[in-house]
């Protein structure tokens, strides 16, 4: 009875600690069916999808409108490809407000209890996507800015060297930019 005793309670020693990681996830984890319903959410997950654990269990992505059907095939199809996982996997999905999530995405599919389920941690990068676009955005802006000017404007590093040369300042030497790029300043 002793030795019972001490397995029952280091068993719900180990079950309190796995749930305290899952729950305590820096990432968005869920675990989902074989037909693609929560069976879990962490907080973590509640909180950026803006739904209750309650809304999310038993529905599918599809169904809560985070997907449509087209992303959630290639979701699965990507997993079957992978042999039953992939890592950081990139994906939008709709939040509760309409706006659009960006995330990586790494799942793998699991065996309990002699049934499978897909395991999957979401880190969303709304944040840096949205960041890139706007240096891409304001890269387009100056190289506009940059090749229409009338000023000639020629770039060249420690050693002499071109690395940048505007189209104006190429057509006043008489030559292509891309004739001018890798060239010493001297020749």
């Amino acid at each position: 009875l002793a030795r019972r005793r001490e397995a029952e309670d280091a068993l719900s020693e180990r079950e309190t600690a796995y749930r305290t990681l899952f729950e305590q996830s820096p990432f968005s984890v869920a675990l989902t069916d074989g037909d693609g319903k929560y069976v879990d959410v962490n907080e973590s997950f509640c909180k950026q999808a803006g739904l209750s654990r309650s809304q999310v269990i038993g529905k599918t992505p599809i169904e809560l409108g985070q997907v449509d059907q087209r992303q959630y095939d290639e979701f699965r199809q990507a997993i079957r490809q992978g042999g039953g996982s992939i890592q950081q996997h990139e994906a939008t999905f709709r939040v509760r407000d309409g706006s659009v999530a960006h995330a990586l995405i790494s799942a793998r599919v699991i065996e309990m209890r002699g049934q499978r389920y897909v395991l999957a941690t979401v880190n969303y990068i709304t944040e840096r996507v949205e960041a890139e676009a706007a240096l891409r955005e304001s890269e387009a802006r100056y190289r506009r800015i940059v090749d229409t000017t009338n000023d000639g404007i020629w770039a060249i590093d420690e050693r002499g060297i071109t690395n940048f040369v505007n189209r104006r300042m190429a057509e006043m030497l008489g030559y292509a930019p891309e004739e001018m790029i890798g060239q010493s300043l001297l020749s």
